[in-house]
C-alpha cells in the first residue's frame, strides 16, 4: 500500500476508537439519567413518614 492509504487507514482506525469511547460515555450518561429518574420517582411516590405524637 502506498503512504496515503496507510495514513487514511490509521485515521479511520483512530476514529473508531473515539467512536467507541463516545458510545460508552453516552451509555453511561443514559444509565445515570434513568437511575436518577427512578430514584426521584421512588422518593416522590413513597408514603410519607408518620410520627407518633406525645
Amino acid at each position: 500500500m502506498d503512504a496515503v492509504r496507510v495514513a487514511l487507514l490509521r485515521e479511520v482506525l483512530a476514529g473508531t476508537e473515539w467512536l467507541g469511547a463516545t458510545r460508552l460515555a453516552t451509555g453511561g450518561s443514559l444509565v445515570a439519567l434513568f437511575g436518577a429518574g427512578a430514584a426521584a420517582g421512588y422518593l416522590m411516590r413513597r408514603p410519607p413518614r408518620t410520627t407518633r405524637g406525645p
